[in-house]
């Protein structure tokens, strides 16, 4: 009857300590994927509530993708991994009539990281709207394909 207490803190620690090496675990591994994972920059045209709204919006652009996120359809005209390059298509874009956002995020997907890089080469080598926009539209199709897609 002394003793009795023993049993509960014994379970107690024991409980914890599996629920705090799990909690540990899935921290390591969202952890590691964070610092694996390379910065990408966005051009984003806009922010819609409203699919019929974006359509009406985007009905200009030669190429674009559409994502989804809480209810929101957020409007990308293309990715870069260089900011600098970033700026330099939101200038050209500029002066064709369109304000650009330029928004930075991460990702670790290897394929699309590697067809970036080598797409950004071809950007840094032209400042014509039309080629840009042929090599935005593959930047954003291979973006769908192996972002979105998985």
């Amino acid at each position: 009857m002394k003793f009795s207490f023993i049993i509960p803190i014994l379970g107690s620690i024991l409980l914890g300590w599996f629920f705090g090496n799990f909690i540990y675990q899935q921290y390591s591994a969202i952890h590691e994927d964070y610092k694996n994972s390379e910065s990408i920059y966005f051009l984003q045209q806009g922010v819609y509530a409203d699919d019929q709204v974006l359509k009406k919006n985007v009905s200009s652009l030669e190429s674009y993708t559409t994502v989804e996120d809480d209810d929101k359809y957020y409007v990308y005209v293309g990715i870069t991994n260089n900011y600098e390059d970033a700026l330099k298509i939101k200038e050209i874009y500029k002066e064709q009539g369109y304000d650009l956002y330029v928004k930075e995020d991460k990702t670790n997907n290897e394929f699309f990281l590697n067809d970036l890089k080598q797409y950004s080469v071809l950007l840094k080598s032209t400042e014509d709207f039309t080629k840009m926009n042929r090599i935005l539209k593959a930047i954003l199709a291979s973006y769908e394909e192996n972002v979105l897609q998985t």
